[in-house]
């Protein structure tokens, strides 16, 4: 519900004369956006609530392997994480099945809980700012 096609075709303006491609991911239900359902952990593995992706994961994503989260998972924010780095995730302390199956695939769950900010409607990735450093 972040967006529509028109800001899509915005994106698509913008970012494709610096050699990037725009891929839309039209979502079914009602979700805030794509952080909602799906978070690339590393190269070809990702966490996803499938249901979500009205026409299924977009063609680069295709292949990857998915670590399926349920419904309440995703109600829960469980894609609203940090990859701290391809082998460490950032997650809120209650997703423990989760990490399980993140320990499974090499990724070690850092947990952290998260009850203030998920009461007010986030999560990890909500009370962070990324910033890239030279």
């Amino acid at each position: 519900l972040s967006s529509n096609r028109e800001g899509a075709d915005w994106l698509r303006r913008y970012l494709e004369p610096y050699g990037y491609t725009v891929h839309s991911m039209p979502l079914v239900g009602n979700l805030l956006h794509s952080l909602s359902v799906m978070c690339l952990l590393r190269e070809g593995l990702m966490l996803a609530y499938p249901p979500a992706f009205a026409d299924g994961l977009p063609a680069p994503l295709a292949d990857w392997e998915v670590i399926e989260i349920t419904e309440d998972e995703a109600a829960g924010f469980a894609t609203v994480g940090i990859s701290l780095d391809p082998s460490h995730y950032l997650i809120d302390s209650r997703h423990t099945r989760i990490m399980d199956e993140l320990d499974r695939r090499g990724v070690e769950p850092v947990p952290m809980p998260c009850d203030q900010v998920y009461f007010w409607g986030g999560a990890i990735r909500c009370i962070t700012l990324p910033l890239a450093r030279e």
